[in-house]
């Protein structure tokens, strides 16, 4: 077997680990999740990888700490529409996990099971806070979805 279909094979179990445990957990999955429960995601290994993307001209850094593999996947989950994202604080991140990324450019993120996606984008699926539904609020080429229960939020008042 080559080496790229061991990556590719190896690439696609994380990411399919990835979606499950998104899709049984209740709430949003943090990334230290991911470190503990996916096998193969993270490493210890200083010349480990990161998932990041360029934002305004500036790099948006999703994690790090991560295999190849693991990096891979998470982009693949990320980008490919496979889990639904939403965009956070570090102060949750203490909240749930008692830590944080210490990294600069952290874009700290939760998961969610894509059902739960409340906007599609060119770049993936967002679940956002229902304040952030608004006309006036959406970036253009968003399109505002409507999320399967049990996400299914109650609709905006006018205006």
């Amino acid at each position: 077997m080559s080496r790229d279909t061991e990556l590719a094979q190896e690439t696609n179990r994380i990411a399919d680990a990835i979606v499950k445990l998104v899709e049984r957990s209740r709430g949003g999955v943090t990334l230290f999740k991911l470190d503990r429960e996916i096998p193969g995601f993270a490493t210890e290994d200083p010349d480990s990888w990161d998932c990041y993307s360029e934002l305004g001209g500036n790099q948006q850094i999703y994690w790090d700490g991560m295999t190849e593999v693991g990096t891979l996947a998470l982009q693949q989950v990320l980008f490919g529409n496979k889990v639904a994202v939403e965009f956070t604080t570090p102060l949750i991140y203490l909240l749930l996990e008692g830590r944080y990324l210490n990294c600069e450019n952290w874009c700290p993120v939760l998961l969610y099971p894509a059902k739960a996606a409340n906007v599609r984008t060119p770049q993936g699926l967002l679940y956002l806070p229902k304040q952030f539904l608004k006309p006036e609020m959406m970036r253009p080429r968003w399109e505002r979805i409507t999320p399967a229960p049990p996400y299914t939020a109650p609709p905006l008042p006018p205006g």
